[in-house]
């Protein structure tokens, strides 16, 4: 064994002491400390199931109760930001943003008065800009939401170096870190400036060792860590269906919640295994869909994916129940592709016409979906059944449908092009990388340059020549991504097509 294999096995050695020591002597005490007790531990599980009048109630008889030493457990000021992140990240109500926020600033002083130690004081300041840096982004306040994060990454940097021993920073290192391998171009410019830097691999390998020493001793931060993993492992490094198995045998056997439901969802789909992700909808517990109406919009989308009637029956339960505004504009171009696909062209152009009027949203599928339906261009049958077959993984199903009887596009390049994309999306699903390859480049010689298709074509590409080996290639795809400015989608493409150089680089 070399010095410095001798070296990290000591260091790793010593974290897992301390974190095994940290979580098992947690013993009652007058002063200000951090212990993650079985009471604490009851409010954090209330939680994850998003059980939260359990959780207000416990909290409150914890604030009550001042004389006693929860009071000086710092655990609990922890629990409070963590349930504030839930209720603004999942619900959005509205007017509750503007309620809340001003926790952050009250909390960070708390801190600062607190005669807690100070690697979890550092760590405790920390996690709350972090929580509140991807509160601020979700919401479309990008600025403010970057100056949050480059403070919460500088906090965990300065921590590592001084309390090398203290693991609780490995977990939100590792997220931060992958995170940064990704920012926007727009403000990198910040991230220069702080001497920050960011690489998937480095923040995949930070989780891990975070995950490794913290089993042993059953962390409070073991549920957040494993779903960072898994979601650094399907979204930045391109591994869904790795991520998906890596989730079902760490998480996917505990106790059915809403949360856990939602990362295992998501994953599912992204791998393109719709029927797990069908499955494991239909075995929730129907307060889940109840805590997390979320769940109702993936149902549909699942279930629409499959071509199966009664996704319209989890689109209407989605609107029912779900106060927010996040996935509502797809929600309506999904719902209007059913009717469509159903017959149904009037209940098609009612939801087209509810997709305008509710507006572009924040995230990149709302976006898409309100520029469709401003647009007005309806869908051909023909490669919309297409497109959803293989967004859920039923490749043979999809590449029967489109080589049953040949095509009919030959005076329509917009239709052309999709057909070759919808094609190349299969065959890469089949695992027939240079039939793919033929048709991305049928895509790209389309000249459309502004299409998100086009863009995606070259992302894919490049994804293709880096799992065969081919660096150069694979570069220069995600490059020519990078330099497309496409119509929709541009900043979910950008993002995977700097995650795909990051990857390289570590390579």
């Amino acid at each position: 064994m070399t010095r410095s294999s001798k070296s990290r096995l000591k260091q790793l050695w010593n974290a897992c002491c301390w974190v095994l020591a940290g979580s098992t002597s947690c013993l009652a005490s007058a002063d200000d400390h951090f212990c993650f007790d079985e009471p604490a531990r009851a409010v954090y599980r209330d939680l994850l199931q998003l059980d939260f009048d359990r959780c207000d109630a416990a909290l409150e008889r914890v604030r009550k109760h001042a004389s006693g030493t929860d009071t000086r457990n710092y655990a609990y000021l922890l629990l409070e930001n963590e349930r504030d992140f839930f209720r603004l990240f999942v619900y959005e109500h509205k007017g509750e943003f503007e309620r809340l926020k001003g926790n952050r600033d009250q909390r960070l002083k708390r801190l600062q008065r607190s005669g807690l130690d100070d690697r979890w004081k550092q760590f405790l300041q920390a996690e709350i800009e972090m929580h509140w840096a991807l509160i601020h982004l979700k919401r479309d306040k990008q600025v403010r939401g970057m100056q949050l994060l480059l403070r919460a990454h500088s906090l965990i940097q300065e921590g590592m170096q001084r309390y090398p021993d203290f693991y609780p920073f490995r977990k939100s290192a590792g997220i931060l870190t992958a995170l940064l391998a990704t920012i926007p171009p727009e403000y990198q410019w910040a991230s220069r400036l702080a001497g920050l830097s960011g690489d998937v691999r480095e923040g995949r390998e930070l989780l891990e060792s975070f995950i490794e020493a913290s089993t042993r001793s059953d962390s409070f931060l073991l549920e957040e860590a494993l779903a960072a993993k898994s979601f650094v492992s399907c979204y930045l490094e391109n591994e869904p269906q790795t991520a998906y198995r890596y989730w079902i045998r760490v998480a996917g056997l505990r106790e059915p919640g809403p949360l856990f439901a939602w990362v295992q969802v998501k994953l599912a789909l992204r791998a393109g295994w719709n029927d797990a992700a069908r499955n494991a909808l239909r075995a929730l517990p129907a307060r889940g869909f109840e805590r997390l109406p979320l769940l109702h919009y993936l149902q549909g989308l699942a279930e629409l994916q499959a071509l199966d009637p009664s996704a319209e029956r989890h689109f209407s339960l989605f609107f029912d129940r779900y106060p927010g505004q996040t996935y509502r504009a797809e929600a309506w171009q999904k719902r209007a592709w059913h009717a469509f696909l159903q017959g149904d062209f009037a209940r098609y152009q009612w939801c087209m016409t509810n997709c305008r009027e509710t507006g572009p949203g924040m995230i990149d599928e709302d976006k898409q979906a309100y520029l469709d339906a401003s647009l007005g261009i309806q869908p051909d049958a023909m490669l919309l059944r297409a497109r959803l077959l293989s967004d859920g993984g039923y490749a043979e199903r999809a590449l029967q449908l489109m080589t049953s009887s040949p095509p009919a596009y030959s005076h329509d390049d917009e239709r052309l092009t999709e057909y070759h994309y919808r094609l190349a999306r299969i065959y890469q699903q089949l695992n027939e990388p240079k039939l793919a390859l033929e048709h991305f480049l049928n895509v790209a010689a389309s000249g459309h340059r502004n299409s998100h298709l086009v863009c995606n074509a070259a992302l894919q590409s490049g994804i293709l020549y880096e799992l065969t080996g081919d660096k150069a290639s694979a570069r220069s795809h995600y490059e020519k991504a990078l330099q497309l400015q496409p119509d929709r989608y541009r900043h979910s493409l950008h993002q995977k097509a700097r995650a795909g150089l990051s990857r390289l680089r570590g390579k």
